[in-house]
């Protein structure tokens, strides 16, 4: 069973508005350190003015390989204990009419840019703080029509990278741990909705460090009644059936 601590660090990458957000919130209110990272500095403004003491804001573009001298010196201060990986963009247009341009940007900013500034997180870690990973997969799948072929293969390679790398990380920092929650057909652009998603994931997060597993993968759905989460990858939302 896991030591809670009194407080966590936690580095939220897309915590600038949507799912990510509602987990930054809710870290905060739980009395932990939260940095959030994003790339368009309008969208800091709309942040409530949290305790400036336990929150920080960090540009950072994941398009970019280079790590800023602020970001060097945010992981010195403020060391990862949690790194919420719920950053994403949407893909636009199809497979055989998108542009190449398009298509490099779907993959930096979903898939190489947060696996990039992920690897650089796991060489600053301190070998005696265990480093907890929580990996949302599919996130708002609502929105997606027929030009979802690349941002599925995206959420499939990141399911896939999360459960590889948990080992690896148990290994070489003893206690680390790894999550991955899948939201199919949730609609994270309601402000409610994606709060309750939020506690769901936490809530999540915390049972884990209870159980002691390294790696737990999860889907967080929406039924009439209330959000739950469960282990069974095959039980789908619409039919409230398992899917074989």
């Amino acid at each position: 069973m896991e030591e809670r601590m009194t407080a966590r660090n936690f580095w939220v990458l897309g915590g600038t508005k949507g799912l990510g957000f509602q987990i930054a919130s809710l870290a905060i209110e739980s009395g932990n350190n939260v940095a959030i990272l994003g790339r368009e500095a309008e969208t800091f403004h709309v942040i409530p003015p949290f305790d400036s003491e336990r929150f920080w804001r960090i540009r950072y573009d994941l398009q970019d390989t280079g790590l800023s001298r602020v970001l060097y010196r945010a992981f010195e201060q403020l060391p990862v204990d949690v790194f919420v990986w719920a950053s994403g963009i949407k893909q636009r247009r199809g497979f055989m009419v998108a542009e190449f341009g398009e298509l490099d940007k779907l993959l930096n900013v979903n898939l190489r840019g947060p696996i990039h500034l992920l690897s650089r997180v796991v060489k600053n870690a301190r070998r005696n703080r265990p480093l907890h990973l929580i990996v949302v997969g599919t996130i708002g799948q609502v929105d997606l029509g027929d030009n979802d072929e690349i941002v599925t293969a995206i959420n499939a390679g990141k399911s896939v990278f999360a459960k590889k790398i948990s080992s690896t990380l148990a290994q070489e920092i003893p206690g680390s741990r790894v999550l991955v929650v899948n939201i199919p057909l949730m609609d994270m652009s309601d402000c409610a909705t994606a709060s309750l998603a939020a506690q769901a994931i936490m809530d999540a997060f915390e049972a884990q460090g209870e159980s002691g597993e390294v790696f737990r993968e999860c889907n967080v759905i929406q039924t009439p009644e209330r959000v739950i989460v469960t282990s069974d990858l095959r039980w789908w939302p619409n039919t409230k059936k398992r899917v074989i």
